[in-house]
């Protein structure tokens, strides 16, 4: 019976949000006030600004790691805590962290600025690499063998 009350508390709001053209937040600022509406939104605002700076830049290192000769900037570390060691290692440079991060934040904008049309036209390249990953992890679930490291 809950169910039946919350399903239909669902409907009674979708129907409410489509008449008065309004959302979640035009619903929480119509039921607490325009000040925690705001305040709300704000919140929500900011917290997908940086998460979408961090999940660029997470994307992006995760690219250089994976194809560290994709990198611009070579970086040499001769030292390890104040230690020299006997083979020097490359690694990518923050400066391609910086470089690569701003071409997929403009390559981003101009699917975004394109609507939602682009959007679903480009929605299947983002989701395959995604199941594929997914894949690849049941798959390594299953195949690994018992005893074997894990890393």
């Amino acid at each position: 019976m809950l169910e039946l009350f919350n399903a239909m508390f669902a409907l009674m709001n979708k129907s409410l949000m489509l008449e008065v053209g309004g959302g979640p937040y035009y619903l929480i600022g119509r039921a607490l006030g325009p000040e925690i509406g705001v305040s709300i939104g704000l919140c929500f605002f900011l917290g997908n600004a940086v998460a979408g700076a961090l999940y660029i830049l997470g994307a992006v290192e995760t690219f250089l790691k994976a194809v560290p000769a994709a990198g611009i900037f070579k970086e040499t570390i001769t030292k390890v805590n104040g230690t020299d060691i006997p083979h020097p290692i490359q690694s990518a440079s923050s400066h391609d962290l910086q470089i690569y991060g701003i071409v997929v934040t403009i390559i981003l904008c101009f699917i975004v600025f394109g609507g939602v049309k682009m959007i679903n036209r480009v929605a299947p390249a983002f989701l395959i690499p995604v199941l594929f990953s997914l894949f690849c992890i049941f798959i390594g679930i299953f195949l690994t063998k018992e005893g074997s490291p894990c890393w």
